[in-house]
């Protein structure tokens, strides 16, 4: 954090009757990310407002100065970088926003970019919120995290395998639970985001738009994250990949056959149907 925009650090919690003083932008144009982050910043205590991409973000905060914004960097459009450039543009230097950027992408230049951008720090999905918190405190009062709860630098997980993760499933549903709002009403928004993310994918790879197709293998990877469904995440990370790098041996269809096929083990594990 830059000098002038670092609070003193000290060693205490942070009420949440202090966290609703603070007003939190959440830039994000995945449906279901953005409701988890929303849970998560009410159950802790934050007030926050949702922009759905770059454009929207940069127009909030103009009409409407936050304390701290949470800037998915993978957005249409006008991408994460490009709005905390602008944002930080129009604030000028004396009044310098805290920016912290979210994203399932994790490598140096990621990082170097997102610093180069404004960014005050990173955090990667799926979200882990324990450390999203203290993050957040660290930069809204000074709330320093031990090294014991500071992420990997690395970026490197343990190998994950199987349809879906029945315990992250679980704590996802738990996570975004509501009154008069069933399990099965939850897993019904998920599929329906997923599908609406296939509808936009179709039509990248049907145009053969590569930056299109990366952002949305990104999107999709983020999302089933938040279900455990791993092994269709993994192969909407390695989509991501490949649209990134193109070349002639690149066959987005054949990609996009694979994925259809392995969301169709997702829903059959989500709603198994009777034989």
């Amino acid at each position: 954090m830059p000098e002038q925009d670092r609070v003193e650090i000290e060693s205490r919690s942070v009420l949440p009757a202090e966290r609703s003083g603070k007003m939190i932008l959440v830039v994000e144009d995945n449906v279901l990310n953005a409701d988890i982050l929303s849970f998560f910043l009410s159950d802790y205590g934050y007030r926050y407002e949702i922009a759905e991409n770059g454009f929207k973000a940069v127009e909030m905060y103009e009409n409407d100065k936050y304390d701290l914004i949470l800037m998915d960097i993978m957005l249409p459009g006008l991408n994460g970088y490009e709005a905390t450039r602008q944002i930080i543009d129009k604030a000028g230097s004396e009044s310098r926003p805290l920016v912290i950027g979210v994203t399932a992408k994790i490598d140096q230049d990621n990082r170097e970019e997102s610093k180069n951008a404004g960014m005050l720090d990173i955090v990667y999905k799926p979200i882990d919120f324990n450390l999203l918190c203290r993050t957040l405190d660290e930069h809204l009062f000074g709330v320093k995290p031990t090294i014991a709860d500071n992420q990997a630098e690395d970026g490197v997980d343990e190998p994950k395998s199987g349809i879906v993760d029945f315990k992250v499933l679980n704590e996802y549903c738990i996570r975004v639970a509501e009154p008069g709002k069933s399990r099965q009403m939850i897993l019904t928004r998920f599929i329906d985001a997923i599908e609406t993310i296939f509808v936009d994918l179709r039509q990248a790879v049907e145009k053969e738009d590569l930056r299109d197709i990366e952002r949305l293998a990104h999107s999709l990877k983020g999302s089933l994250g938040l279900i455990g469904a791993w092994n269709m995440q993994d192969l909407s990370k390695g989509f991501e990949t490949a649209a990134h790098k193109g070349g002639e041996t690149f066959r987005p269809v054949h990609w996009l056959a694979v994925l259809e096929g392995a969301f169709a083990e997702v829903k059959n594990a989500l709603f198994p149907r009777s034989i």
